[in-house]
């Protein structure tokens, strides 16, 4: 008999967007601003690299929980 629940997608290992991830990711980004080289131009520059990984995570992340809230209504 189903129980109703729909199994979590499987998020490969490093390519999660947990609060821990989202926290870290804001002191690194901060501290590279800071700390990091000068800015760079377009994908040379790390913060810029950094920002594209995060946004990419962060999409993934939506397209996760649009699905999961597709499958449970």
């Amino acid at each position: 008999m189903a129980t109703g629940k729909t199994p979590k997608p499987k998020v490969p290992r490093g390519d999660g967007y947990s609060l821990p991830y989202r926290i870290w990711w804001e002191i690194e980004y901060t501290l590279m601003h800071v700390f990091g080289p000068a800015t760079q131009d377009g994908d040379k520059d790390p913060r810029v690299a950094m920002k594209k990984d995060h946004d990419r995570r962060k999409q993934l992340w939506l397209e996760r929980k649009a699905a999961e809230q597709r499958a449970q209504g």
